[in-house]
């Protein structure tokens, strides 16, 4: 898969963690305040594809860490992103 590819794909994936957030019933406010956050992040990371943030892969890595329990397809989201991010040396 190309950088374009790749790219498409990590909106894909937060399109569907968005929706997953607005229709999630047990998710603290923390947690929610977390993947927003996580999620602008992600969103300014393709603005500038191409030029690593290791900070956002270790953002990625706590809030899956800590979500994984609870909320496994946030989680399962969050990985794929995370692959998706790393094919385009993010």
């Amino acid at each position: 898969m190309d950088n374009k590819e790749n790219q498409t794909q990590v909106h894909t994936l937060l399109r569907q963690l968005h929706h997953e957030l607005r229709h999630v019933d047990q998710i603290s406010d923390r947690d929610r305040e977390l993947l927003n956050h996580l999620s602008q992040h992600l969103e300014a990371a393709l603005a500038q594809a191409g030029q690593p943030d290791e900070p956002l892969s270790s953002r990625l890595e706590a809030a899956v860490a800590e979500l994984t329990t609870t909320h496994a397809t946030i989680v399962s989201l969050l990985n794929q992103i995370s692959a998706a991010l790393s094919n385009m040396g993010i």
